[in-house]
């Protein structure tokens, strides 16, 4: 329901959401971690699919961080940040790096493009 809900704005990225939607403003973190209920979903019909259960864990252990913020770069960031070292995530942590909103800190390296130690 959470995830039909969001998927009702066909925004590609958070951050193009209007700045007049102030109920989705403060209640987005919220509505991302109840559709963690349709991640589970999913891995009851995909039990085999290695990628689908990372995401389901790593969500579970970063909701305590999730709920703290209220800016889609401030959620953005801590996903990546979680996710950037799971090699079966790299595909899709590599997609969302691209349009993560500049600057942003992020551990390991700075970016994809410069490949820079920290």
């Amino acid at each position: 329901m959470h995830a039909r809900f969001l998927d009702a704005y066909a925004l590609t990225l958070w951050a193009d959401l209007p700045d007049n939607e102030p109920y989705l403003w403060d209640h987005l973190a919220e509505h991302l971690l109840a559709a963690e209920a349709d991640l589970a979903f999913a891995e009851q019909r995909e039990p085999s699919d290695v990628s689908l259960r990372l995401l389901i864990r790593n969500f579970a252990n970063m909701g305590h961080l999730l709920n703290r913020f209220s800016t889609y770069t401030e959620i953005a960031a801590v996903l990546l940040s979680r996710l950037m070292h799971l090699q079966e995530l790299s595909d899709l942590y590599q997609a969302s790096e691209q349009d993560m909103p500049r600057p942003y800190l992020a551990s390991g390296t700075c970016c994809q493009t410069c490949q820079i130690q920290h």
